[in-house]
C-alpha cells in the first residue's frame, strides 16, 4: 500500500455524509441531495464508550506486548508472539476521548524485547499498533502507560 493512502487512512476524520432523494408519486426524482454532516460530541463520547465497555465482543478489553519489528500498518491484523494484559483502569478525559491505562510490574513479561503494543479487542481483533525500539523487560523495573484513543 502506498505511504499517501495509509496515512490518508490512518488519519482520517471522522465523518458522515447525508443524502436524500425526494420523488413524485410516478416515481419521479425531485431532488437529490447529499452532503457532509457535522459528528456532535456527544456522538465521539458514545463511541469512546462503545469500544470500552463490555457491551459486545468489539470492546477493547487489553493491551497487548510483542516482537514484531515491521512498520505499523493500517492493514495489521495482530502483533508477533503477543503476551496481553487487562487495563488498569479506563477514563474518559474528555467528551472525544477514552484512556486506556496499563502497567507491566516487576515481574511481567521479562526476558522480552517488547517492540511493539497493540490496543486488542475482546474478540482478538487488533484495534490500534505502535512499533518503537525495543525495551529490553527485566524484573529492574516496572512499565506504566496510557494509550488514548480521540475522536
Amino acid at each position: 500500500m502506498n505511504k499517501t493512502l495509509e496515512n490518508f487512512r490512518a488519519n482520517k476524520e471522522i465523518k458522515g455524509i447525508f443524502s436524500l432523494i425526494v420523488k413524485d408519486k410516478k416515481g419521479n426524482v425531485i431532488e437529490e441531495y447529499e452532503d457532509r454532516n457535522l459528528i456532535v460530541d456527544k456522538a465521539r463520547y458514545n463511541m469512546a464508550q462503545l469500544i470500552s465497555v463490555a457491551a459486545n465482543n468489539y470492546y477493547i478489553d487489553s493491551i497487548a506486548f510483542g516482537v514484531g519489528t515491521n512498520d505499523a500498518n493500517v492493514a495489521d491484523l495482530g502483533l508477533t508472539s503477543p503476551i496481553n494484559f487487562a487495563f488498569d483502569s479506563i477514563e474518559y478525559p474528555d467528551n472525544n476521548s477514552v484512556a486506556f491505562n496499563w502497567s507491566l510490574g516487576l515481574s511481567d513479561a521479562n526476558g522480552i524485547a517488547i517492540t511493539e503494543f497493540g490496543l486488542m479487542s475482546h474478540n482478538g481483533d487488533l484495534f490500534a499498533r505502535k512499533v518503537r525500539a525495543a525495551i529490553n523487560k527485566t524484573s529492574d523495573f516496572t512499565i506504566t502507560g496510557t494509550w488514548k484513543i480521540i475522536f
